[in-house]
């Protein structure tokens, strides 16, 4: 098995085991016009469907998590109904999402800036929903929507994107380009996008639609998912008007369920973390990215988060018999040019348990503006009685126990039992409670996760050696970049790593007699 696939099972059984569980709604459904003042009070008739506690028309929407439910304004395709959708909104809402589906320009002639401008109002319109005490989404709408669509309404979707900037996401399936230029737009759009495209696409080749769309998004976190064998009209139900405009393509590679269940693979962990800011989300995406083969992807995204916390095994792979103990080295960074707080606790994630803990908890850690905090030596004591078996060694960032900014974990194995040892999940040799801020050196990768070529860059606040070595999940190292002494000053360098297998690497940074190690992640 090559090293790609083994990275991708272990982060998709990790993330599989962390993320919380969540049990589907069903789904209800209501019609509402609004007008838009806007535009002479234009009409826009939409099918919106919701999460419910049963499903029916009109019956009570469920009781959200959080501060409510995102909403998603969809698109249609040309001349295409709503109702060919099914399998959209059969996707997103039970899983937490509200759906709306506008009725206007399916005519011959649609005007697709009115079309996009649909979209961009729709999102305000279930804003002041959730705000009006008469309508059945009173207190049921979260602040983050996303505008998205296929074919034309993938194209209006974008021009939607650009016209209403309280849109928080843009996702479409085999976007069109449209006139005015949705292509165009896509250079003033700068919040997240996913777009699907499918190899077997005769109507909108993704070649002369979606890549350009992909290249021109003047997004922080893009991301385009070609599927194998997927054709045009499968990313919807079947509709007359879309096959026809299909009669003269070859036969699709794969089944419309087929394709209807790889863009739900990939968009449902994607819509989480854009909509729902859940990190475990976006590891799985990377996870599910890493080891699809029914796909090929593009991906840009620069989603460092304000802290970073790492861990690094000294002797990987980490084996060790019960009663025994394993070191590592630890780093909490801060990465912000402001002081924060944070608490940090560990997690065991035990065979035929699941995550238990924590074994060690620092609550209020003060970081000054992007200090580093790299702590080497760290010693875990694994109980004697411990069973045997392959566990997890996980370490979490942020507001203790609800929020997480950042995580990071490795596997190791124990072997046997003990007589003798530590009772408990002993660790000793990193009392972050006692660490006291001081002067760091700043460092950071862009893109990240990249693929094939990513730029590190750090700052030397003295003149020293420096050296900057790359290496694996295993701790070996595959690459070292610089070997020299340099004076004070910012510096960058790259690393292609074209002919490496994507997985998490670390970059470790020694200036002078300080120490700094980071993740990033390959994706190919």
């Amino acid at each position: 098995m090559n090293s790609r696939l083994l990275t991708a099972l272990f982060l998709i059984l990790f993330f599989s085991i962390l993320a919380p569980q969540v049990f589907p709604y069903e789904i209800g459904h209501t019609t509402i016009t609004f007008n838009d003042p806007d535009r002479n009070n234009r009409a826009i008739q939409t099918e919106i469907y919701y999460p419910a506690e049963q499903s029916g028309n009109d019956v009570p929407v469920a009781t959200p998590e959080g501060d409510g439910f995102p909403a998603v304004a969809f698109g249609h395709g040309y001349i295409m109904v709503w109702s060919a959708y099914q399998n959209v909104w059969e996707a997103v809402v039970p899983e937490g999402y509200i759906a709306m589906f506008p009725r206007t320009e399916g005519e011959l002639f649609p005007d697709h800036l009115d079309f996009g401008l649909d979209l961009a109002f729709l999102v305000d319109a279930m804003q002041a929903e959730g705000e009006d005490s008469t309508s059945i989404f009173f207190e049921k709408v979260a602040s983050t929507s996303a505008v998205s669509g296929h074919s034309m309404g993938g194209g209006a979707s974008v021009l939607a994107a650009e016209a209403n900037l309280n849109a928080t996401a843009v996702f479409n399936l085999a976007a069109a380009e449209t006139d005015p230029s949705a292509i165009a737009a896509a250079g003033n759009v700068t919040i997240p996008a996913l777009l699907f495209a499918g190899s077997d696409d005769c109507v909108t080749p993704p070649e002369d639609h979606q890549i350009p769309f992909y290249n021109a998004f003047a997004s922080d976190c893009k991301t385009y998912i070609e599927i194998i064998g997927a054709s045009h009209c499968q990313f919807a139900e079947y509709n007359f008007n879309c096959s026809l405009g299909e009669i003269f393509c070859p036969s699709p590679g794969i089944t419309r369920s087929q394709q209807h269940q790889i863009v739900n693979t990939y968009l449902i962990p994607w819509l989480d973390f854009a909509l729902k800011d859940d990190l475990y989300s976006w590891y799985q995406l990377q996870a599910l990215l890493i080891s699809g083969d029914d796909i090929t992807y593009q991906q840009e995204c620069d989603i460092s988060s304000e802290l970073s916390i790492e861990m690094i095994p000294d002797n990987p792979p980490v084996i060790v018999p019960a009663g025994g103990s394993f070191t590592f080295t630890g780093i909490l960074t801060n990465n912000t040019a402001q002081a924060q707080t944070t608490d940090v606790w560990i997690m065991i994630d035990v065979p035929n348990y699941g995550l238990y803990g924590p074994v060690k908890r620092f609550n209020n850690i003060p970081l000054s503006p992007n200090q580093i905090i790299d702590v080497d030596g760290i010693n875990q004591a694994v109980p004697m009685n411990t069973p045997a078996g392959d566990y997890n060694y996980n370490v979490y960032c942020g507001d203790y126990p609800t929020s997480v900014v950042d995580l990071a974990t490795f596997p190791f194995t124990v072997t046997g039992t003990a007589q003798s040892g530590s009772e408990d999940w002993v660790l000793s040799g990193w009392a972050l409670d006692e660490i006291i801020p001081g002067k760091t050196v700043l460092v950071d990768s862009y893109p990240n996760p990249f693929n094939a070529i990513t730029t590190i860059n750090y700052q030397i606040l003295e003149v020293s050696p420096v050296k900057l070595d790359i290496f694996n999940l295993l701790g070996q190292k595959v690459a070292t970049l610089v070997d020299a002494v340099q004076p004070v000053g910012k510096r960058s360098v790259q690393w292609d790593a074209s002919n490496y297998s994507s997985g998490i690497y670390f970059y470790k940074l020694s200036s002078g007699d300080k120490v700094y190690t980071k993740r990033m992640t390959l994706l190919k």
